[in-house]
């Protein structure tokens, strides 16, 4: 499985943010997907996760940067307040929808952001094609929905948002499946493959997906 297909969503991130030298809090680092975007430009970046197995591959593939990048493992919600409010950026990466009270979350950690410092909040969005296939699995339509509206009060006097299409791109219906965690060949129907935009050759398969980046400026 390959996420982002195309670069879509890499190349954005970095030109929407100037990571150069500045001191990064990256809230949901998961595999380090993001991480590994912003570690060669950042001065420092703390990385912040609960799934320790995706935790593992993240530190493994990032183990060439040092004590630059550091890595804890737990909730947002306790770890926040033992870090000092010493950060140029804050990156929520696909990760807010999954923290029960995202408002009050999003004001904790932005408490954490210097003077000039930015909040920055990807989120994938409940339309999108890849995200209604991944709803006859496990809905996070609800949670979404209810992050999406906490982003738009923080987020209501000077928003600043910009959406994407993005792909993922899978060998085969094996893959997806694996990917879906379902078992049996015969729990993903020809009905939930219609979501599918199209077929690679060689019955590699790509879906489309939405996301939205907030950016907000801490005075």
């Amino acid at each position: 499985m390959k996420r982002d297909y195309g670069n879509t969503e890499r190349d954005f991130l970095s030109a929407f943010t100037q990571f150069e030298g500045k001191k990064v809090l990256e809230i949901g680092c998961g595999d380090g997907y993001y991480t590994e975007i912003i570690a060669p430009f950042a001065k420092e970046v703390v990385a912040l996760d609960t799934d320790k197995k995706k935790m593992a591959i993240a530190i493994k593939k990032l183990s060439s940067y040092g004590d630059k990048v550091k890595f804890l493992l737990g909730k947002t919600e306790k770890l926040i307040h033992s870090l000092k409010r010493d950060f140029d950026i804050i990156l929520f990466s696909y990760s807010l929808h999954h923290h029960r009270y995202p408002l009050k979350v999003i004001k904790d950690t932005a408490n954490k952001l210097q003077a000039g410092g930015w909040l920055i909040i990807v989120e994938p969005r409940a339309d999108g094609p890849f995200c209604k296939l991944l709803s006859s699995f496990y809905d996070e339509s609800e949670v979404l929905d209810v992050a999406d509206t906490d982003i738009q009060k923080v987020f209501a006097v000077k928003k600043f948002s910009v959406g994407l299409e993005i792909d993922w791109l899978f060998d085969d219906k094996a893959e997806l499946r694996e990917f879906l965690k379902i078992k049996s060949a015969d729990a993903l129907s020809e009905a939930d493959i219609k979501l599918l935009v199209k077929d690679f050759p060689e019955n590699k398969i790509i879906i489309k997906d939405k996301v939205v980046f907030w950016r907000l400026q801490r005075r």
